[in-house]
């Protein structure tokens, strides 16, 4: 009779001793700015709509910018071979040798887009249009400051200033495609400064959807368009009247309002943190200092061969 083996673990048995955990987990609290103005609330379908409806008022523009762009380069191209043929005819007369004018090479290009401009007209709406981050900051501070009266004093009288571009009324922002995000942060508070100035003719704000900026660059023909806006005598606002009523206005209440209580709003940012903050420090220390010998010995043996 053989004897009995028992394969299950006792449960006397103590089990191997676990590791210490490197990190644990802790919570730090984040006050939150009351300065920060939040971007509108956009439904998905409304922005798919908005989407489509641009693409819509956009017809046409990409087949002008890129007849534009192609008449651009081949005008480089003749004013370089022009420039090219007069400096040889130069050495061929310094050198002595005789040169007779064919009435080609001299030949100016003024205007070498003409018959391409004439095959692909400029859309209309390209005149209230504004493309690219730069340009639509650029314009909403231009409005901003036109809204502090400036007044030269000559001595024919005073006269009020002000600029001539038209100003802009609804900004399309392609947030989800722009890394990042801190390239268009300023943009809210922008926007929500001049609303809050001027609340009777607000600048509206539209969140386009994910992977919109590659759509809208190849509508208009250009490598990118991550911010589009149009201005208000834009013919094509009209379209878009109904689709942003539902959007609300930003705006930044501190500039228009009194002194008031803003209540506390704490968050709880959950992370981690090292168990042991010294061995961690050391452990980093000692990283570094191994990083830098290998990476010095790699230099000596480069010189060494």
């Amino acid at each position: 009779m053989s004897a009995r083996i028992h394969t299950h673990t006792s449960n006397r048995a103590k089990p191997p001793p676990r590791a210490p955990p490197e990190n644990k987990v802790v919570f730090k609290s984040v006050l939150e700015s009351p300065y920060r103005i939040h971007w509108p609330s956009v439904p998905l379908n409304l922005q798919n709509t908005i989407l489509a409806r641009l693409l819509s008022v956009l017809e046409g523009v990409s087949e002008y910018n890129s007849a534009r762009d192609k008449a651009h380069r081949d005008g480089k191209r003749v004013r370089r071979d022009s420039s090219v043929s007069r400096t040889k005819k130069k050495l061929k007369a310094h050198d002595g040798i005789a040169v007779q004018n064919d009435g080609i090479s001299d030949l100016v290009v003024d205007n070498p887009s003409a018959d391409t401009v004439a095959i692909h007209p400029k859309p209309p709406i390209l005149e209230h249009v504004i493309v690219g981050i730069n340009e639509v900051t650029r314009r909403l501070e231009s409005q901003i400051r036109g809204l502090r009266t400036a007044v030269k004093v000559s001595s024919e009288g005073a006269h009020s200033l002000s600029d001539s571009r038209r100003e802009i009324k609804v900004v399309f922002v392609c947030r989800d495609d722009i890394d990042p995000p801190l390239l268009i942060s300023h943009i809210p508070h922008l926007i929500g400064t001049y609303n809050s100035a001027r609340p009777s003719e607000p600048i509206k704000t539209v969140s386009l959807p994910k992977d919109s900026e590659g759509t809208l660059a190849n509508a208009m023909g250009l490598r990118k368009a991550a911010v589009l806006a149009f201005d208000v005598d834009c013919p094509a606002i009209d379209e878009f009247q109904s689709l942003l009523q539902s959007i609300s206005a930003i705006a930044a209440p501190w500039l228009t309002t009194g002194e008031q209580l803003v209540p506390t709003h704490i968050k709880q940012l959950r992370t981690t943190a090292p168990v042991d903050m010294k061995a961690s420090k050391e452990q980093r220390i000692a990283g570094r200092k191994a990083a830098k010998q290998a990476k010095k010995g790699k230099s000596e043996a480069a010189v060494t061969i």
